[in-house]
């Protein structure tokens, strides 16, 4: 069975997800363990890898740049935190349940 995926919206409902691939895709990006994952600390870089690896299953042209462009799509950087922190909790077999997940550190993300 597949991994499940989050819809998250940007500039339309997309999917993240974190599989086998994403999970040590994430490891290479990062620099650590996937155990390690949760110790990173967050910042906007960060959460750009985040996005992008976890959107980059359904769609493998996705750039980082393009990730950063799409996370300007959301409401606030908050958002995709949580929606992030959802997506690598259902990786992990807790779907349904809300893990600590990434957080964005420099300011609230909301557009002007």
């Amino acid at each position: 069975m597949a991994k499940p995926f989050v819809t998250v919206d940007l500039d339309k409902p997309r999917k993240l997800r974190y599989g086998m691939n994403q999970l040590i895709q994430l490891e290479e990006a990062l620099g650590v363990s996937v155990s390690e994952i949760d110790k990173v600390p967050m910042g906007l870089k960060e959460l750009r890898v985040f996005l992008w690896v976890g959107l980059s299953w359904e769609d493998p042209d996705l750039t980082l740049e393009k990730a950063g462009e799409l996370a300007d799509e959301a409401e606030d950087l908050t958002y995709i935190a949580e929606k992030i922190g959802e997506a690598l909790a259902a990786s992990f077999g807790g779907e349904g349940k809300k893990k600590k997940g990434p957080a964005a550190k420099s300011g609230t993300g909301k557009k002007s």
